[in-house]
């Protein structure tokens, strides 16, 4: 009689390639990301990861807007700084980035 099925995956290890049984958490993690279908109709996996590369995508805009501030020359203070790392709007981001371009004060940019 066979075991019950039981997830499992391959590693990478000292010996070459072996099939090791998947941790539980893992595999509702991959659930989670599949679509699913709902009364015939695909539905979306969650949108957390959507939203966690678009976190990423400003968090990295924002460090970058912070040294071209920084290279023309501009003196960032504690609050400008957290103004422009807690921002998660891209394009707010896009255009104070093309506001430094022609600004000779930071009140240009950020008003």
């Amino acid at each position: 009689m066979q075991d019950a099925y039981k997830p499992s995956t391959f590693e990478h290890g000292r010996g070459g390639l072996r099939r090791v049984q998947t941790r539980p958490h893992d595999a509702a993690w991959r659930r989670s990301c599949r679509p699913t279908l709902t009364s015939g109709k695909a539905t979306s996996p969650p949108n957390h990861i959507a939203e966690g590369k678009v976190e990423g995508r400003a968090e990295g805009k924002a460090e970058l807007l912070l040294i071209v501030l920084e290279s023309h020359g501009f003196t960032i203070d504690d609050d400008l700084r957290e103004r422009i790392t807690s921002c998660q709007d891209l394009e707010q981001i896009h255009t104070w980035a093309r506001r430094v371009a022609t600004a000779d004060s930071l009140d240009e940019i950020f008003t």
